[in-house]
């Protein structure tokens, strides 16, 4: 096994779907049954059962993911530990997990205005649920994790940016009759999810009339723009999208509801040239808010 086979399978764990992991992977399905078949032939066993949705992996496939996700960790951590002594220049491989939101509107600028400063470092970043990435974070699969939400982070953190949730219509809405109004429900994480959640029935006793889910961001609001229904999604998501109507969601007291984008790393970031090179640099684009 190489470490292509370890990002295969580690991928494979964490979508457990042979579609989406072939998406992700940049492949096509028949590839990915094809590498799913040598591997099983290489090691004289199943890897992984079909179901109706989805996969699930056998006894001995679980084994196998564990062992690349720690196989993909060590080699990091070498490519790391390499860099760390070259002396003339910057240079090493870092690795980032990023919310949707902040990967969408302002990473690619900050990404490439650092391999202007620092062009021989290699940035691998990973976009999804904020929830997701703040796991793959504590499992040392990413050196540092801009994520929303609050978590229980015991070492460094920075509060990095907060905007409002708001709700986005194509014509103006008249929140006291929201219920019967037809909502496209942006499928995210749990944590958001909950917060949409209290909001909801803090207003209302009626469930939303949800018409469909989607987990894109841009259909969504694409749809919006369409007069389809109006969805909930952060300020920020509505850039693109200037003509249409935005009403900042409000608890019972008035309060403005925030959602918080921060950054976690570990204390022992300065170990790290390329880690602490980054960091600094994306303080001094975003000043940390005082919390």
């Amino acid at each position: 096994m190489n470490n292509h086979d370890w990002i295969f399978l580690k991928t494979l764990g964490e979508e457990l779907n042979l579609t989406k992991a072939a998406k992700k992977l940049f492949i096509s399905q028949p590839a990915m049954t094809d590498k799913i078949k040598k591997l099983e032939k290489e090691f004289g066993c199943p890897l992984i059962i079909r179901k109706p949705r989805g996969i699930e992996f056998t006894s001995e496939g679980e084994i196998m993911v564990q062992y690349a996700r720690k196989a993909l960790t060590d080699y990091y951590d070498m490519k790391d530990d390499l860099a760390s002594l070259q002396k003339d220049d910057l240079r090493g491989f870092l690795r980032i997990g990023c919310s949707n939101v902040f990967a969408k509107y302002h990473l690619p600028k900050l990404i490439s205005d650092f391999h202007t400063l620092y062009p021989k470092v290699e940035i691998n970043f990973k976009s999804g649920f904020s929830q997701i990435l703040y796991r793959d974070f504590l499992r040392g699969e990413a050196h540092l994790a801009i994520v929303r939400g609050d978590h229980l982070w015991s070492e460094a953190k920075y509060l990095l940016w907060q905007e409002p949730l708001c709700l986005f219509s194509a014509t103006p809405v008249d929140m006291e009759k929201l219920p019967e109004l037809p909502y496209i429900h942006y499928v995210t994480d749990p944590g958001l999810q909950t917060v949409y959640d209290d909001w909801w029935f803090c207003h209302y006793r009626k469930k939303p009339h949800v018409i469909t889910d989607n987990d894109a961001m841009d259909t969504v609001m694409k749809m919006v723009q369409g007069h389809v229904g109006y969805t909930i999604l952060s300020d920020s998501c509505g850039q693109d999208f200037p003509e249409l109507y935005k009403y900042p969601l409000k608890m019972r007291n008035n309060e403005v509801i925030f959602r918080k984008t921060w950054l976690y790393h570990r204390n022992n970031y300065a170990s790290i040239s390329v880690l602490k090179a980054f960091i600094d640099f994306v303080l001094k684009r975003y000043p940390p808010i005082k919390y």
